[in-house]
């Protein structure tokens, strides 16, 4: 679902939390937390894009979102835009997708 328990990770690896970031970081070039956050984000985004009328707090909550600001954060650093902004776009976007659509297949 996107949620990710680092701690759970380091404990069935059996090294220490510091270990494992700086492990983490040589590998995949970013820190584990940074990596849980987008993660997390993109299953969010997949979650909405799948369910354009849902509630955006909802979803956040579903995904482990704590607050409000955790998760314009995210939005904001990742898009550059407010949830509402993403939201309204992804609507017009999708009411695009449908005018071309009836163009070719009328009902």
């Amino acid at each position: 679902m996107g949620v990710v328990n680092l701690e759970e990770i380091v404990e069935q690896l059996g090294i220490n939390n510091r270990t494992f970031q700086i492990h983490f970081k040589n590998q995949v070039g970013i820190s584990p937390k940074l990596f849980c956050r987008i993660i997390r984000f993109n299953s969010l985004l997949f979650a909405l894009d799948s369910s354009p009328t849902a509630d955006i707090l909802s979803f956040a909550i579903q995904f482990g979102y704590t607050d409000k600001p955790h998760l314009y954060k995210d939005f904001k650093q990742f898009l550059g835009m407010t949830p509402k902004e993403y939201k309204r776009r992804i609507n017009n976007v999708n009411a695009l997708v449908e005018k071309e659509v009836k163009k070719y297949f009328p009902e």
